[in-house]
């Protein structure tokens, strides 16, 4: 684990091989200790400053704006304090003691990140997120790769499901429907007749070309697949396609 509590350099790591093992051990409890101690002093910033926001704000209008002079006047700012309630109501809603004591030693700029309400605004988040919870990332920046692999996973799965619908729109227009019932069908299905015509399009154009991996959007396909086709491998398709 890792606080924010560093030595000689954010990326310097302490070598406890330089000391016999029971010295080592002894400074790895201490190391523990002070990292528990950091974290709990960021849980009780954020509990005397919300319990001073909450307190200010009971009296409505009066006080309006106080808080904001207050916290300026101790040295603080804004980001700093709002991160810090965030991260407290974020220990104040679990029920886990595990879970209250993984947060205390984990980065605080971790705990800031998964405190954010944003922090659970889609469904790739709020995954990360409990994976945090769970002991499974450690450190922001596996936090922020997680995300994103989780996101293109939910790209991947929406250009296939893309894919799945042109290829069926393309076969129902061709061996199902009779002529003159294509606009009526697009309507069964609530889909508009000239979004229809263009996963078909792009069906015709680029079948066997396209790929998953693509974070390509069908309307961005579809330009693709009203280039003449020299111009469409050569400059625009991924090099999966080509």
């Amino acid at each position: 684990m890792a606080n924010e509590i560093k030595g000689g350099g954010q990326s310097q790591v302490f070598d406890y091989k330089q000391v016999d093992g029971q010295t080592a051990d002894f400074l790895r409890r201490k190391e523990s200790n002070m990292r528990e101690i950091v974290g709990k002093a960021y849980t009780e910033l954020g509990r005397e400053l919300k319990e001073a926001q909450t307190e200010l704000a009971k009296q409505g209008s009066k006080y309006e704006g106080v808080f904001e002079k207050w916290y300026t006047y101790l040295g603080w700012k804004k980001r700093t304090v709002y991160n810090l309630i965030d991260r407290f109501d974020l220990v104040l809603n679990l029920h886990e003691v595990s879970e209250i004591e993984r947060i205390e030693d984990l980065p605080v700029s971790l705990t800031y990140e998964i405190a954010k309400p944003s922090a659970e605004s889609s469904p790739e988040k709020a995954q990360a997120k409990s994976e945090v919870l769970a002991g499974n990332i450690d450190t922001l920046k596996e936090y922020r790769d997680r995300i994103a692999e989780l996101e293109g996973r939910a790209k991947q799965a929406e250009r296939q499901a893309d894919i799945e619908r042109s290829q069926r729109l393309k076969h129902v227009k061709e061996n199902d429907l009779a002529h003159g019932e294509w606009t009526e069908f697009c309507k069964s299905v609530r889909m508009d007749v000239r979004q229809a015509n263009k996963f078909i399009r792009v069906v015709d154009e680029l079948s066997g070309k396209w790929s998953t991996s693509t974070t390509l959007g069908m309307e961005a396909l579809y330009q693709i697949a009203t280039l003449p086709p020299e111009q469409r491998e050569a400059e625009h398709l991924p090099p999966s396609y080509t």
